[in-house]
């Protein structure tokens, strides 16, 4: 699997667009995993390629939709734990829009809120609304972190590792206790 994503990184923006492409889909690892290397590499171009990769994110949101519509029954009866369905489902049922917004940074993968969605016949032009600010909020900050803090961020970064770290295991358990939160 390693392979796959040093192939994607590879390839620059070309890797952005491949892995957009594959994100609502089916992406197993946080997105970062592939863009931020990419960005790393191309510190110029990074908030291109975040918006890019937003672009295509929720082009491939899109038609992850339409096929979970189309499909979704079929794979959702091979399911054993219809848990995270069921809660995205009830999510839906309140607000679309900020169910999607949300995604961004709760712990449930981002292929099964689109899945839900295509599922629960969400409205289309909600659908749309709540993945372009769920990806831009979940993609775009790399890309303007790396491109208008260039050196003196990547610097800060190194030298304050401790700290980011930190900084990231905080944005971890706060994701992870939303997620409780919403859970109950």
């Amino acid at each position: 699997m390693s392979s796959i994503y040093t192939l994607l990184i590879n390839y620059g923006i070309f890797g952005i667009i491949i892995a957009g492409l594959i994100e609502a889909i089916f992406l197993p690892v946080p997105m970062e995993v592939v863009s931020v290397p990419i960005y790393l590499a191309n510190p110029k171009e990074a908030f291109l390629f975040s918006c890019t990769l937003v672009v295509f994110s929720v082009f491939s949101s899109m038609i992850n939709y339409e096929i979970a519509k189309k499909f979704g029954a079929i794979f959702l009866r091979k399911l054993e734990d219809l848990n995270a369905v069921q809660k995205v489902k009830g999510w839906y049922d309140h607000n679309a829009v900020v169910t999607l917004i949300t995604s961004a940074v709760m712990p449930i993968p981002y292929e099964v809120y689109v899945a839900t969605a295509g599922l629960c016949r969400v409205n289309r032009k909600r659908f749309f609304i709540g993945c372009l600010f769920s990806r831009m909020l979940r993609h775009l900050p790399q890309g303007i972190l790396i491109t208008f803090g260039g050196n003196e961020a990547l610097t800060f970064v190194k030298n304050n590792m401790i700290l980011v770290v930190g900084v990231i295991i905080m944005i971890a358990l706060a994701r992870w206790l939303i997620g409780k939160k919403v859970q109950k």
